[in-house]
């Protein structure tokens, strides 16, 4: 590292970097006897001329290192305020400086940690603890060395300093979730069992506090990041109706009930709950999410647009009656009111859309799906054919960006088939006549037929058709809808 800062090729930055990185070494090498620390000290002494830094010593007690590794704690905390203001190059180089920094400062929290004794503070000695924590926190590479110091704060010092072990309880949690999340498949359950530990212990000893509610939430994401929808509900459900996230917590709640039942209805028969199970989810769902949405958007100030996460659920109770039927109440989410999802999602400048959120090209096309799937299912063609129209300009890619639309609506379509017809749903033999007479009226159209509009005849009908022939389906009809889908090919 000296060698490297003394290339004449080196820039006066990585000078910086290397000399500071090599006195850290140094220093670390010095703390411990062996035959190197005489060496070490000199080195220290030459590093520490070359960057100026002014020669103080090491601290020899506890409350003498405890205050030094305080101001390196908070010089880490202004350096990470600092490069969120600062331009992308400026950030690369910050970053590189505040890891060793923060690596610098996790050494002077662990020997301060060294030179306590029972004649100092015991409140002291936690908050170093907790902060060295931290501090592993932010290394990212030690994770668990975090979690583990934070958890054992929580679990044995709440009667010494409840805040404290609060604040070490959630992070704890936190440093779980961040190991959890790079570790590989086959360990990640017992970072599981241990989230789960840390926010039961934090629910039973904070009741209502925000952290209490906040670690329901944490939990709840995380059975839905391992596809256990209905598990995320029962925590999402948890947080007490007087809590400031109830409503994000019960939009949650809806959604996960949602995807419980999309996820479960179409598994093998033998896997898949009872149907009146299977409905109850889809209800509980639909009633959540209706509730969540009317009490959030009355909360909001006239002209203040939805959340993003307002409009997801939205978009998931359109779903939800979609599916159920029900097209006239889609409609209503859909096009109706200040508030209408179309309204939404309609922007000043259709060709420069964000990549995430509402106003995004995927959640548009999401929504003008579900008013088509809205429209075919009313048998009000002019609006299915704007609303195709709308999709038309919101793919990219030219004729393949489009024909993968029109595949990925049809198999949209198979899949609401299959699931009707896999849960002896009555209603499979309607869903498929309203398309299939939807279809047939938009063929014999003959204004307005382009190219789009013949090949999602096609798609469609093909698609209702791979909807019906397994699984015990309607062969004879499977066949008469592809000769169908094959005649709208033929007129293109």
């Amino acid at each position: 590292l000296d060698k490297l800062a003394k290339d004449k090729e080196t820039t006066a930055v990585e000078k910086d970097l290397y000399l500071k990185q090599a006195l850290a070494t140094a220093q670390y090498v010095h703390q411990h006897q062996s035959d190197y620390k005489g060496p070490a000290g000199l080195i220290i002494g030459r590093l520490s001329a070359a960057l100026k830094i002014k020669k103080t010593g090491t601290p020899r007690d506890f409350e003498a290192a405890f205050d030094a590794a305080m101001l390196m704690v908070d010089e880490m905390d202004a350096r990470n305020k600092k490069i969120e203001t600062g331009t992308p190059d400026e950030r690369a180089t910050q970053e590189q400086a505040l890891e060793l920094h923060r690596r610098d400062t996790a050494r002077a929290l662990r020997l301060a940690l060294t030179l306590y004794t029972p004649k100092d503070s015991l409140a002291d000695l936690n908050k170093a603890r907790f902060l060295l924590a931290y501090v592993y926190f932010q290394l990212k590479d030690h994770s668990y060395d975090a979690a583990l110091l934070a958890e054992h704060i929580a679990m044995r010092y709440k009667n010494i300093d409840e805040k404290v072990a609060l604040d070490a309880a959630a992070l704890a949690m936190a440093a779980y979730f961040q190991g959890y999340a790079s570790a590989p498949e086959d360990q990640q359950k017992a970072d599981i069992d241990r989230l789960l530990a840390m926010g039961e212990y934090i629910v039973k000893e904070w009741p209502g506090n925000d952290r209490s509610n906040e670690a329901l939430m944490m939990l709840g994401r995380l059975y839905s990041q391992i596809n256990q929808p209905a598990k995320a509900a029962e925590y999402y459900n948890r947080v007490p109706d007087k809590a400031s996230a109830y409503l994000d917590a019960q939009l949650a709640a809806g959604l996960a009930y949602w995807q419980a039942y999309a996820s479960q209805a179409v598994l093998p028969e033998k896997e898949r709950p009872p149907k009146p199970e299977l409905e109850a989810m889809m209800k509980k769902a639909e009633q959540i999410l209706a509730a969540a949405v009317t009490k959030a958007e009355a909360k909001l100030a006239k002209g203040q647009p939805n959340s993003d996460s307002i409009n997801a659920a939205k978009l998931s109770l359109v779903q939800i009656l979609n599916g159920s039927g029900d097209y006239q109440k889609a409609l209503d989410l859909l096009t109706s009111g200040d508030r209408s999802l179309t309204k939404e999602v309609a922007s000043s400048d259709p060709k420069s859309r964000p990549e995430r959120g509402t106003k995004s090209r995927l959640f548009a096309s999401l929504t003008y799906r579900e008013a088509l799937r809205a429209y075919v299912g009313k048998q009000d063609v002019e609006n299915a054919r704007a609303s195709l129209k709308q999709l038309e300009t919101l793919e990219e890619g030219g004729a393949q960006g489009l024909n993968a639309l029109l595949r990925d609506l049809g198999q949209q379509l198979q899949s609401e088939v299959q699931r009707l017809q896999q849960s002896n749903d009555p209603r499979v033999s309607e869903v498929t006549a309203s398309f299939e007479k939807f279809l047939g009226d938009l063929l014999q159209r003959k204004d307005g037929q382009d190219y789009t509009m013949l090949l999602w005849i096609g798609e469609t009908y093909a698609a209702l058709g791979d909807g019906l022939k397994g699984g015990g389906g309607n062969q004879a009809k499977a066949i008469e809808l592809f000769t169908k889908a094959a005649e709208a090919y033929k007129a293109i």
